[in-house]
């Protein structure tokens, strides 16, 4: 064989394998991002259910308390860099004044996977629910 007969292939391994890596690198990283952004949102309802449901139960003013409530969540996934949730209280008898009442809270969010220069590429629901009990100690009559 002559010298001169064989392409020269010098420096096409490295182009090869920086293409193969933007190729499966960049999807995974994206993957493992969304992933994050999902478990982080689950914290953030997981953590703003149980504090409403105790706030409701040892508020003294029902009302007050649900006011808050929107905002004890807001800060929740606010911390996680995540929009305001969907708040939902349910009180057993309607009423959230009687002691051992029962009080249920579902926080849910719709949270953004991937944007990429101001396109949104899909959304994950997720929810949390927690319950509690009215205080029997809770002074509601003020």
């Amino acid at each position: 064989l002559m010298r001169g007969a064989v392409p020269n292939e010098r420096g096409n391994a490295i182009v090869e394998f920086i293409g193969a890596v933007a190729g499966l690198l960049i999807p995974a990283l994206l993957l493992i991002v969304a992933v994050v952004r999902v478990q982080a949102a689950s914290f953030a309802a997981e953590s703003a259910a149980v504090e409403v449901a105790r706030t409701v139960t040892l508020a003294r003013d029902y009302e007050v308390a649900r006011a808050g409530a929107g905002t004890i969540a807001t800060l929740a996934f606010a911390d996680q860099s995540l929009g305001a949730p969907a708040v939902q209280i349910v009180c057993g008898q309607g009423t959230c004044t009687n002691p051992g009442e029962l009080v249920s809270v579902t926080i849910s969010h719709a949270v953004p996977l991937l944007s990429v220069a101001g396109l949104e590429l899909g959304t994950f629901p997720i929810s949390a629910s927690a319950t509690s009990y009215l205080g029997a100690y809770v002074d509601r009559t003020r």
